[in-house]
């Protein structure tokens, strides 16, 4: 997809749920800041989806609300008493995971080229990407791997670059 332009939202401050008694708890932190950055672009390949314009929020998050540093151990799925599951597979047990469809989904507007979608990254990545935005290069561009699971569409991944991914 070529990037055709992007809106910034950058903020921070005290944490709105801190004076809500219903919903703070000891862990809850008292600062919270947000950075978002809504990708437009269109899709140039592959070509049955040229022309398809897309609306991608990427929000950058802290680590205390998504655990972005999960490892496929955290992700081993355990019964009822607590005990992790295997499965036997061609004569040999194999590990059972809960493996995430993606960081983010995907939404199409009914009857148009336009699909809208948020994925989550880690503040960090949205911080790197703010600097590929900042001194304006030529041209940009986004790569999205989707996923479909049974009706609903996820990001798998999305980067943003300076080549164009079609090319590559």
């Amino acid at each position: 997809m070529r990037l055709s332009r992007y809106e910034l939202r950058i903020g921070g401050g005290t944490n709105v749920t801190v004076r809500d008694s219903r919903l703070r708890h000891e862990g809850t932190p008292v600062y919270g800041f947000s950075t978002s950055i809504e990708l437009i672009a269109s899709v140039t390949s592959p070509e049955d989806r040229v022309g398809e314009r897309f609306a991608l929020s990427v929000c950058g998050d802290t680590p205390a609300r998504w655990d972005f540093s999960q490892t496929l151990a955290d992700r081993h799925i355990r019964d009822e008493a607590g005990t992790l599951v295997y499965r036997r597979r061609r004569g040999e047990s194999v590990p059972v995971y809960d493996i995430p469809h993606g960081a983010g989904f995907l939404s199409k507007s009914r009857g148009q080229k336009r699909w809208t979608g948020a994925i989550w990254v880690p503040a960090e990545t949205a911080t790197a990407m703010l600097a590929l935005l900042a001194p304006a290069p030529r041209h940009l561009f986004i790569s999205l791997h989707e996923l479909r699971v049974v009706r609903r569409r996820w990001i798998v991944s999305l980067s943003l670059q300076t080549t164009d991914p079609a090319e590559e």
